[in-house]
């Protein structure tokens, strides 16, 4: 399990794809969790996806 700050305007796109639980909403704060038989390649795509909405929060 894991606990960390997204920028709030980022969470529901990631959400769209990624499900996940906002743990503390006015810090922004999020928790995610693997599972034994969680694939790499799911966890890729979620930082991927992560880093996308992050960048596009910066786009004018």
């Amino acid at each position: 399990m894991v606990y960390c700050r997204l920028p709030a305007e980022s969470i529901p796109r990631i959400q769209e794809d990624y499900l996940f639980y906002v743990f503390d909403p006015q810090a922004s704060e999020v928790r995610l969790v693997a599972s034994y038989d969680s694939k790499e390649n799911d966890v890729r795509g979620f930082l991927t996806a992560a880093a996308e909405a992050i960048h596009k929060r910066k786009e004018p």
